[in-house]
């Protein structure tokens, strides 16, 4: 149900921004998470 939802999302943005702007938007998947830290 999740992912149907994210691409539902994806695919009616894209088709909303190609409306207006006549060009197709790039979408990355980012994952948020705890901010920058010093990896070891």
């Amino acid at each position: 149900m999740k992912d149907e939802l994210y691409d539902s999302f994806i695919e009616t943005a894209k088709k909303k921004y190609f409306e207006k702007y006549n060009k197709v938007p790039k979408v990355y998947d980012v994952v948020i998470s705890d901010g920058s830290r010093k990896i070891c």
